[in-house]
């Protein structure tokens, strides 16, 4: 690499941080899906679709982040999935997926402020991580079956927060989080709305 080139990236590299304000905050939170009624998946190719899926998502997470001087919120997050009494059903693959475990890791942005007490936020969450998954196939031949599958992760969220004591605010979301897992030899995909209730210590 030319010097020059080798300057100018020293350069952006250590005006990067302070871009995201002197700011900061982090904590964490528990969700759970808010219907049993999961919105079934996606259409990939013609046949292929998610049907029939219901159950309990519940997850726990930790997350981080910088404030800019606009209010705009950069940062990262790890997340655990469980689901329980799922029914995700698969017409293409001839399999019922009954349960999953796994986790997530990725990167935070969006916009926040404040009024009084009250702080807001809205986010977008994207990440990639593993599945633990388990299920049974329906026909031609029955059985069960556990298997680990990449899964990538997204989510739009709306947060709304008060300030309990200073530096420290409890906050509740709601959701639509998405998983995609290019599982078998289909993509499966499925949204899932969801709420949750976070506690972040620092900046708002």
């Amino acid at each position: 690499m030319k010097r020059p080139h080798l300057l100018l990236l020293l350069v952006f590299l250590s005006g990067a941080p302070s871009g995201a304000g002197a700011e900061g905050g982090g904590g964490f939170g528990i969700l759970t899906n808010i219907s049993p009624d999961l919105l079934g998946g996606v259409p990939w190719r013609s046949g292929i679709v998610l049907d029939d899926t219901t159950g309990t998502v519940t997850a726990a997470e930790i997350f981080g982040y910088g404030i800019t001087s606009r209010g705009w919120k950069i940062g990262g997050f790890g997340i655990g999935y469980h689901t329980d009494a799922l029914r995700l059903s698969v017409p293409a693959e001839n399999l019922l997926i009954t349960r999953s475990a796994g986790g997530f890791g990725g990167v935070i942005s969006g916009g926040a402020g404040s009024f009084g007490v009250w702080a807001y936020s809205f986010n977008v969450r994207l990440g990639a991580g593993g599945l633990a998954v388990e299920g049974e196939w329906m026909t031609p031949s029955a059985g069960r079956f556990v298997t680990g599958e990449f899964a990538a992760y997204g989510a739009l969220e709306l947060e709304l927060g008060i300030t309990i004591v200073p530096a420290m605010l409890v906050s509740g979301f709601i959701a639509v989080e998405a998983l995609v897992i290019p599982a078998f030899s289909t993509l499966i995909a499925a949204a899932i709305p969801t709420a949750g209730i976070r506690i972040t210590w620092g900046a708002f």
